[in-house]
């Protein structure tokens, strides 16, 4: 299987980053229209790419953070 590699060098700082990926307000800023974010062991982490509840998968229902490093 071959793997698709990208990267990007983003010009912020670590906080600014940080904020994006571990609030709701950040991911919903650039990522999705809504989520689920409880930045704890075992807490969610589901980024959903659809607002309708009736639909059975919308994102990345019962993802769970294994672990974090606080900023």
């Amino acid at each position: 299987m071959k793997a698709i590699i990208k990267e990007r060098l983003i010009n912020k700082t670590r906080e600014y980053l940080y904020k994006k990926w571990t609030t709701k307000e950040g991911l919903n800023s650039f990522f999705s229209a809504d989520n689920e974010i409880e930045i704890t062991p075992k807490g969610k982490y589901e980024i959903y790419f659809s607002t309708d509840k009736s639909i059975k998968a919308r994102g990345s229902e019962g993802c769970v953070v294994l672990s974090f490093l606080p900023n």
